[in-house]
């Protein structure tokens, strides 16, 4: 009997046994896949001891990671605290960090970060602080927030004004609020009404207070020119020039004196406007171009002087600023955030012959009202939120709450 052929039965025989030299350079490309593997386990490491490392200019904007000091450090503290650090400063971090992103954000135009969204025509969108979700009508305030913001507005106004000071609440609008048709497909409104439609319909209706809401005012201002950076989170010139010419309107029906700058006051200019691609981990140049009209005042006449606050006012979110103009008249304590940082904050100083403007809006409580009014003495205090911070009412003191019972004593209110 003929032996049997393996082949004819399907069976094939071992790669080895029919080609030795295939089977070598079988091991040769495992062996060279395990060292590549370790190696790629490694070399962040080992580059981390060497400071080997390849510069992309992306800045993250935060502190990084210190390593565990060891005898200050717990022992159980120990592992958790090396892991941020090696996790923040293992070699070639920054440019791994910038190719996964940079793929991610324009090979697939996905964001790749939870704190920025992709919009239409390349827009980008802040989503912190619940903001999106806001937009949407999705985180409606109580009746109980609705009526400490009500009570303790109406206290501080009745205070400051046992004082002989003026006050004046602002709000800003988001840039989602105004320019919402470019946002993705996917989000969309799922309430009517927002935080901030309840809120100043609340206070319009049960509080008496000098509030402003800038909202209507940056809509229009939308209509004559681009009032936001497209790219960014702020508003521009333009819209900031909108919201302080309204500002100057309710101050000038107190001072009638105080009138607002004109464009022609203004030498216009150019600039590359605002970007927060830093937060999808890519450089402000990899996005697309953005040019927008800038705003100087020709003739300025304030000038910055140095201010020292007590330090419960002191806040890392900037220092506080100071301006005098001889040329004008009362004094001005401006409590702000990032929206009056700057251009607003610059042209009001040029209508009071001293101003102060402190970033402390969020921390803005008694003790640090009393402390910066017995310093400064002011004859106006205004007081800005931009809206994605109302979800934060502000803080209450008997004191507000007496001064608010005395002053609805001598004025009764009529509802």
């Amino acid at each position: 009997m003929s032996r049997i052929d393996q082949t004819s039965l399907g069976v094939s025989r071992p790669c080895g046994a029919c080609d030795p030299q295939h089977a070598s350079l079988g091991v040769v490309a495992s062996l060279t896949l395990t060292i590549l593997f370790a190696l790629m386990l490694w070399i962040p490491m080992v580059g981390m001891l060497f400071d080997w490392n390849v510069e992309t200019h992306v800045i993250e904007r935060r502190e990084r990671a210190t390593p565990p000091a060891w005898g200050q450090d717990s022992i159980s503290a120990y592992p958790g605290k090396f892991v941020d650090y090696f996790n923040d400063h293992f070699a070639f971090r920054e440019v791994m960090i910038y190719a996964y992103s940079f793929a991610k954000v324009k090979c697939f135009n996905v964001s790749s970060s939870d704190r920025v969204l992709l919009g239409k025509e390349h827009w980008l969108f802040y989503t912190g602080g619940q903001l999106i979700e806001d937009h949407q009508g999705l985180t409606p305030p109580s009746q109980q927030e609705l009526k400490q913001w009500a009570e303790v507005l109406e206290g501080r106004r009745a205070w400051l004004a046992e004082r002989g000071i003026r006050h004046l609440f602002v709000l800003v609008p988001n840039k989602v609020t105004i320019y919402p048709e470019y946002l993705p497909p996917g989000v969309h409104r799922r309430q009517e009404v927002t935080r901030a439609d309840t809120l100043t319909d609340y206070l319009r209706e049960h509080a008496d207070l000098a509030f402003l809401d800038l909202r209507p005012v940056l809509a229009g201002a939308k209509l004559k020119g681009l009032a936001y950076y497209p790219y960014g989170t702020h508003w521009n010139s333009h819209g900031s020039y909108a919201a302080y010419r309204r500002v100057m309107a309710t101050l000038g029906e107190w001072y009638p004196e105080k009138q607002p700058f004109h464009l022609e006051d203004f030498e216009r200019g150019e600039s590359a406007g605002e970007y927060i691609c830093h937060m999808l981990g890519l450089r402000d140049e990899d996005w697309y171009p953005s040019v927008v009209d800038t705003l100087k005042l020709r003739e300025p006449y304030a000038s910055p002087v140095p201010v020292e606050v007590p330090p419960l006012c002191r806040t890392t979110a900037g220092p506080p600023m100071a301006f005098e103009n001889t040329e004008a008249q009362h004094k001005l304590l401006l409590v702000h955030d990032s929206f009056f940082a700057g251009f607003v904050q610059l042209l009001l100083a040029e209508h009071f012959q001293r101003s102060v403007a402190v970033r402390i809006n969020l921390e803005l409580d008694y003790e640090r009202l009393l402390a910066l009014v017995e310093l400064e003495n002011p004859d106006v205090v205004i007081e800005e939120r931009v809206e994605s911070l109302l979800r934060l009412p502000p803080r209450t003191h008997p004191e507000f709450s007496q001064a608010r019972e005395r002053w609805l004593r001598d004025n009764p209110r009529h509802e």
